[in-house]
């Protein structure tokens, strides 16, 4: 049986993960896309 703080660290880690690449997508996405379109 695994330790029970092993899957709070897995679940947090992977809700966290999509939460960052949400905020990239959003924010740092569109910036990456205007530099193309200008270039």
């Amino acid at each position: 049986m695994r330790e029970p703080w092993i899957v709070y660290v897995v679940v947090l880690g992977t809700v966290g993960a999509m939460l960052l690449g949400k905020f990239w997508m959003f924010g740092g996405g569109e910036r990456d896309n205007s530099d193309k379109n200008k270039k």
